[in-house]
C-alpha cells in the first residue's frame, strides 16, 4: 500500500519541446561515432540502416546537439515529401488538388508525429515520394529523361538505406506502375528496368545488416510466446491515423454541395486525365499497411503503425486525384477550397513550430523533462536501479551529474527474452559500447550489493526486476511515489 508515501509531481515533458526518448537517443548516439565503420557496426542493434544516423550527424553538425538539431533532418524530409506530393498530383490536376493532397500527407496524425521524431521514417517517405515523382517523369518521357531515371535509382537507394521496409514502399509501387504500363505498351521499359536494379543494388549494404539486426532482435521476437506487439487483424485499423479525418470531412461535404449545385464543365477548360500506371502506383502504396501486416504475420511477427507511413502517401496522390474537379463556379469554389486548405497547413506549421523551434540544450535544466521526480529526491548515495530500460536512458541523460553517477540498469537477456517487451533491453546491452550508459549484469550486481534504490516505473510489460527480487527473498520497502513511479529501497534478507 503506498498511500501513505511521499508523493512528488508526475513525469512531464519541457515547457519548451519534448525530451527526446528511447529510440531517439540511438540515433543519436549512433550519430555521434566519428567513422562509418562504427556506425556499421552500431545499427544492427537499433533495427535500421545507416542512412539516417549519417544524415542526423550533419544536421546536428549545423543545429547543435539539441532535441531540434536531432529532429531536424525528419522535419526536413516531411516538408520535401509534402512539397514532392503536390508536384506528383499538380502533374495532373489542378492546384486545389495538389494542396489537398499535401494536407492529407502533412495533416495525417501518423505523418506529424514522425515528422518530430528522430527516427527514419519520414526520410523513407521523402524517398519513396521522390522515386514516385522521378518515375512519373521518366515514364512519361518529358523533360530530361536520363535525368529522371537517376532520380529513380536513387530513389530506390535512398529509401533502402533508410529502413529495411524501404524495398517493399519502392518496389510496390514500382512494380503496379510498371506491370500497367508494360500490359498498355505491350513490352517493358528496359531503361526503366535498369535504373529500378540499379537502385537495388544498395541492398548489398543493408541486407547483411538486416541478417545482423534479425539475429540480434528479430530471431528472440520470432520465438517469443508473449511478445506484446504481434500483429493482429484489428492493426487495419491504423488507415483512421492515415488521413487527417476532419479535412477528409470537409472535402466530402464541399464534393457534395458542387454536385447540388450540378457545377457544369467549362467548355474550353483541359481536363488532364491521370493514367492507368499512376493510378496502380498509388493505389498499390495504398495496400502497404496490409501488405506489411502479411509480412509481419508470416515474418517478423512484430508490427507498428509507423513502418507502414508510406501509406499516407498512396492516400494523399488518390484523394487528391480522386477529389471533384471544380468547374465553371471554380472562381468562387477553387479560392474557398484553397483558403481552407492554407489555413490548415499554416494551423499544421504553427502546432509544429511552438513544439520544436524553441529548443534547450539536451543537458539543460532536466529535472523539468524526463526525469522521474523520484530521482532528484533519492536519499543518501545508494545506486539506483532502474527497472525500466525504456525510461533509463531519458532518466540517465537528462539527471543531473550528482544523480547520473548513481543510476545503472540491470541487464539479463536469457531472463529478458521471457517477458513481454526485451527489445529496449536488448538494444542497451548490443549498443552497449556505443552509448555513455553504464549496464550491469543482474547476478553480478545483485551479488555485490547489498542494498540499493529501485526505481519502477512505467509500463508493467516492461519492468519485471521488482518481482524478480521479492522471489528471491529481497525485501522491496517504498520510500515515494509518483504516479505510476514507485521507489523501492532494496535489501537482502
Amino acid at each position: 500500500d503506498h498511500r501513505d508515501l511521499p508523493s512528488f509531481p508526475t513525469r512531464r515533458s519541457s515547457d519548451l519541446t519534448t525530451p527526446l526518448w528511447f529510440d531517439e537517443f540511438f540515433t543519436l548516439f549512433i550519430s555521434r561515432l566519428s567513422s562509418l565503420s562504427e556506425m556499421l557496426r552500431a545499427v544492427p542493434a537499433d533495427g535500421q540502416p545507416p542512412l539516417q544516423h549519417l544524415l542526423t550527424h550533419v544536421f546536428v553538425r549545423l543545429f547543435g546537439e539539441s532535441e531540434f538539431g536531432v529532429r531536424a533532418l525528419e522535419l526536413s524530409c516531411y516538408l520535401a515529401a509534402g512539397l514532392l506530393t503536390y508536384r506528383i498530383v499538380r502533374r495532373h490536376g489542378t492546384a486545389v488538388q495538389a494542396l489537398v493532397a499535401l494536407v492529407i500527407l502533412m495533416g495525417s496524425s501518423i505523418s506529424r508525429g514522425q515528422a518530430t521524431t528522430a527516427r527514419p521514417y519520414e526520410l523513407l517517405v521523402a524517398f519513396t515520394a521522390l522515386t514516385f515523382a522521378c518515375w512519373q517523369l521518366a515514364a512519361a518521357k518529358e523533360g530530361n529523361r536520363r535525368l529522371a531515371l537517376c532520380g529513380v535509382a536513387f530513389g530506390v537507394a535512398g529509401s533502402i538505406l533508410s529502413h529495411h521496409f524501404g524495398i517493399i514502399h519502392t518496389g510496390l509501387l514500382l512494380a503496379a506502375g510498371e506491370a500497367v504500363r508494360s500490359i498498355q505498351r505491350r513490352r517493358l521499359d528496359g531503361w526503366m528496368l535498369t535504373a529500378i536494379g540499379a537502385g537495388t543494388l544498395a541492398l548489398v549494404i543493408t541486407l547483411p545488416l538486416a541478417h545482423q539486426s534479425n539475429l540480434m532482435l528479430g530471431e528472440p521476437v520470432q520465438h517469443s510466446a508473449f511478445f506484446w506487439a504481434r500483429p493482429k487483424a484489428v492493426d487495419l485499423v491504423n488507415y483512421l491515423v492515415m488521413v487527417p479525418l476532419g479535412l477528409i470531412l470537409y472535402i466530402v461535404l464541399f464534393g457534395l454541395l458542387m454536385q447540388w449545385k450540378r457545377i457544369g464543365p467549362n467548355g474550353n477548360e483541359t481536363v488532364l486525365q491521370v493514367p492507368a500506371y499512376e493510378w496502380a502506383a498509388a493505389g498499390a502504396l495504398c495496400l502497404l499497411l496490409p501488405v506489411l501486416l502479411a509480412l509481419a504475420f508470416v515474418k517478423t511477427g512484430y508490427f507498428l503503425p509507423r513502418y507502414a507511413v508510406g501509406t499516407t502517401l498512396g492516400l494523399a496522390l488518390a484523394g487528391g486525384w480522386g477529389i471533384p474537379r471544380l468547374r465553371w463556379y471554380r472562381r468562387i469554389a477553387q479560392p474557398l477550397l484553397a483558403l481552407s486548405t492554407l489555413l490548415f497547413l499554416l494551423l499544421l506549421a504553427e502546432q509544429l513550430v511552438s513544439e520544436q523551434i524553441h529548443h534547450p540544450v539536451l543537458h539543460a535544466d532536466p529535472g523539468k523533462s524526463a526525469v522521474s521526480p523520484l530521482l532528484q529526491g533519492a536519499p543518501g548515495d545508494l545506486p539506483i536501479v532502474v527497472a525500466n530500460a525504456f525510461d533509463y536512458i531519458p532518466d540517465w541523460w537528462y539527471s543531473p551529474s550528482t544523480v547520473r553517477r548513481r543510476l545503472i540498469y540491470l541487464s539479463d537477456v536469457s531472463f529478458a527474452v521471457r517477458q513481454q517487451d526485451f527489445l529496449p533491453e536488448l538494444s542497451l546491452v548490443f549498443d552497449n559500447r556505443y552509448t555513455p550508459l553504464p549496464v550491469s549484469d543482474y547476478a553480478t550486481f545483485i551479488a555485490i550489493h547489498q542494498r540499493f534504490l529501485l526505481l519502477a516505473s512505467g509500463e508493467p510489460r516492461l519492468v519485471w526486476v521488482p518481482a524478480r527480487l521479492s522471489e528471491a527473498g529481497w525485501r522491496l520497502t517504498p520510500t515515494a511515489k509518483s504516479g505510476r513511479d514507485v521507489l523501492y529501497l532494496a535489501e537482502r534478507m
